[in-house]
């Protein structure tokens, strides 16, 4: 038991000698191949992130893009509005326009058709009083009338005018 604790020097010579071989041989196989291993992961590592930066980077793109796109859809949209607001006024000025026309076309026509009757009227008036007038100067020459003969015989034809 005493062995164990006491320390021997070729022990000690031996354990180094076999430590520096162990190293040589990880140094020439396990090392190169563990480098290779990390540096195959490390460059992995760098392609996934430079893949992540130019996803990225197309992401910001087309999120510029959709928002270019979405910010010329509004403008349209309001351009659209703007000219459908626009065309609307115009048509309902224009058949305001034309309502007024028409309506002054009717009055106009109203005023001509009234001035028509009118004259219809005046006329028709004027030929009736013109043959009361014959008939009563007929009945004056066929006698001779007095006050009173005059104003029966003008009342008489008064009576037989239309009333209207």
């Amino acid at each position: 038991m005493q062995d164990i604790m006491n320390v021997n020097p070729g022990l000690i010579f031996w354990s180094i000698i076999n430590f520096i071989i162990l190293l040589f041989i990880l140094s020439k196989f396990a090392f190169p191949a563990m480098k290779k291993s990390l540096q195959n992961r490390e460059e992995g590592i760098k392609n996934a992130i430079d893949e992540a930066n130019i996803l990225n980077e197309k992401a910001q793109k087309l999120l510029a893009e959709s928002q270019e796109k979405l910010d010329n859809a509004q403008k349209e949209v309001s351009q659209i509005l703007s000219s459908a607001k626009n065309l609307a006024e115009q048509n309902i000025q224009k058949a305001n326009e034309e309502a007024e026309k028409n309506k002054q076309q009717k009055l106009e026509e109203a005023k001509r058709e009234i001035e028509r009757s009118k004259n219809d009227a005046i006329s028709e008036l004027r030929n009736e009083v013109a043959e009361l007038v014959v008939t009563a100067t007929e009945k004056i020459l066929v006698t001779k009338l007095d006050k009173d003969s005059h104003l029966k015989l003008a009342k008489e034809q008064i009576e037989k005018l239309p009333k209207n």
